[in-house]
């Protein structure tokens, strides 16, 4: 069997996820299966999952070394969005793909749920990802939900994804058939935001302050991708 060997990270992080492997590769006998709701995932699925998590995870060290890391209060350009794509982005988009095939997903949401989903992450604890993440800013978990009241129901039951960040701040995505997107992070006093049309290079909007017609202005482009 081909061995899983992580080279992209530190020394004592390799180790880790060496041993972690083992794991996986010479797990206890168990069924073939595991049910999840009315989902059946196979331990080979299992494997791939975990394996496409474990490589996001590690992705997240080259982005906290990094100077484009901005703390509590997000900022886009061109340069640290190909690493947000390469090292964050993509591996999570990855993961999150695997994970939909084998399970039931829930594509549109109610403002309650994403609510609820918000509230949710204030149960992460310091260290949350496994490489030193820090918990979601409660200023900014607040300013998420007091701007999802600032959306009509169509935007709202439009977020295609929204989860906490490992710099304390709080994401969402909005995008097409043609991943076209809008990109949103807020932050504890200011929210920003990149555009990315097929045609066209990304565009990016940082320090937004958050209120109703900056909500709008967001709105109206989410509704033209």
């Amino acid at each position: 069997m081909e061995k899983y060997r992580f080279v992209d990270t530190k020394d004592k992080d390799l180790a880790d996820l060496n041993r972690y492997m083992e794991k996986i590769e010479n797990p206890p006998s168990s069924p073939p299966t595991k049910p999840i709701g009315k989902s059946f995932i196979t331990d080979t699925g299992i494997k791939a999952m975990t394996i496409a998590g474990v490589l996001a995870m590690s992705n997240l060290v080259n982005m906290f070394e990094s100077d484009h890391v901005k703390f509590r209060n997000p900022t886009f350009s061109e340069a640290n969005l190909e690493d947000y794509n390469r090292n964050i982005e993509k591996p999570f988009n990855d993961y999150i793909n695997t994970l939909s095939e084998l399970t039931s997903h829930k594509v549109n949401m109610t403002r309650d749920e994403v609510v609820n989903r918000l509230t949710s992450f204030k149960f992460l604890n310091q260290g949350w990802d496994g490489y030193g993440a820090i918990p979601l800013e409660a200023k900014s978990t607040a300013n998420a939900i007091r701007f999802i009241y600032f959306l009509n129901d169509r935007i709202v039951e439009g977020i295609n994804d929204v989860y906490p960040t490992p710099n304390g701040t709080v994401s969402f995505v909005w995008k097409n058939e043609n991943n076209e997107r809008l990109s949103l992070e807020i932050g504890n006093n200011t929210l920003s935001y990149y555009v990315k049309l097929s045609s066209q290079e990304p565009v990016f909007f940082n320090n937004i302050e958050i209120n109703a017609n900056e909500a709008n202005t967001i709105s109206d482009t989410i509704e033209a991708i």
